[in-house]
């Protein structure tokens, strides 16, 4: 068993044995093997010393750690930065080339460690809101070709995104909302052409309306409605009314 001083030490029982007494992994500092590049971020942060190296397997090649200390108020936690290492030479990941691998980033896609490579943007997918579900739907916001980036207004994220989301839904040459609408600024409205500035219906019978000139329009009624205080009534032969109580 270990004697525990100014070091764990073995006895020679326990040398001898030829047990191991720890999983490698579990040893800060320790040498890694990953499967994947994309791997060397999930090793765990206490389990990593500056200038530590890991053997990346799909890469084929081994990658050294530069840990960058916290410089408060700048950065407030450690950075961790993975580099191909080339101590070991030949075979040991030291090319002769300048480049090694090419890594896909945050919003790219392909890439390679040898070979012609190509990066490509990656496109993604878009999302579906229905009741309290949101959705991955494969509809990509984005179309890339050779001219360049642009947005895919066609595709079922920007129209249920953009479109279908959108306040007002145009109806022919007319834009409607069945939103309930409120202004807590001022409301200013701009009339262009001969039709009324403001108009409100009842069905499919305008009530009341405010011209273009600025003026109160009233339809006359051919039933006397109900008196409210304050209200006005213009009957059909244009008698005006005020609501009393």
């Amino acid at each position: 068993m270990p004697a525990i001083g100014s070091k764990i030490t073995l006895s020679a029982a326990a040398s001898s044995s030829g047990l191991a007494i720890a999983d490698i992994d579990l040893i800060k500092g320790a040498f890694y093997t990953v499967a994947e590049y994309t791997d060397l971020a999930q090793i765990p942060s206490n389990r990593l010393m500056d200038k530590q190296i890991v053997w990346v397997e799909d890469a084929d090649a081994t990658y050294q750690l530069t840990i960058t200390p916290a410089n408060p108020p700048v950065t407030f936690t450690d950075t961790y930065t993975w580099a191909e290492f080339s101590g070991f030479g030949s075979g040991g990941g030291g090319g002769s080339g300048d480049i090694t691998a090419v890594i896909a980033g945050a919003g790219l896609s392909d890439g390679g460690f040898s070979g012609n490579v190509t990066l490509n943007v990656a496109t993604g997918s878009g999302i579906t809101i229905s009741g309290d579900k949101v959705t991955a739907v494969a509809s990509d916001g984005i179309t890339v070709d050779s001219n360049g980036i642009s947005v895919n207004t066609g595709s079922n994220h920007f129209i249920n995104g953009v479109i279908d989301l959108a306040i007002f839904q145009q109806t022919g040459s007319v834009y409607n909302t069945t939103n309930d609408l409120g202004v807590t600024g001022s409301l200013t409205l701009r009339k262009d052409d001969g039709n009324g500035a403001l108009a409100v219906y009842s069905g499919s019978i305008k009530t009341f309306e405010i011209t273009g000139d600025g003026l109160l329009k009233l339809v006359s009624q051919s039933s006397t409605p109900t008196a409210i205080a304050g209200a006005l009534y213009l009957d059909t032969d244009y008698n005006l009314y005020i609501g009393q109580e």
